[in-house]
């Protein structure tokens, strides 16, 4: 979703439906997980930190490329990868768990 948002041309309705098409997809894996009868323990502790940190990143990525660095895959890419980071940890941990 960075990576898309940073690269397309504001003047296109994209970036108006990227973050819609997002939120619904969080829904539906919000209740997929809610409807699951096995969960490792403390799992519902320790994944909150995973969204938190991954959403601030996203903020922090969104405001600074959006007005300094708009269109330029230089700054947008290696942002993505930061922006995703803590929820890449998180899968391994889980994983591992």
């Amino acid at each position: 979703m960075t990576l898309l948002l940073g690269l397309t041309r504001l003047s296109t309705n994209i970036p108006a439906v990227l973050p819609t098409l997002w939120g619904g997809l969080i829904v539906v894996m919000l209740i997929w997980a809610h409807r699951q009868r096995a969960i490792a323990s403390g799992l519902g502790r320790r994944i909150p930190f995973y969204f938190i940190a991954s959403g601030l990143l996203y903020t922090v990525a969104l405001v600074v490329g959006i007005t300094r660095f708009k269109g330029e895959p230089a700054y947008w890419i290696p942002a993505a990868i930061i922006v995703g980071a803590p929820m890449i940890v998180g899968a391994w941990r889980e994983w591992r768990a």
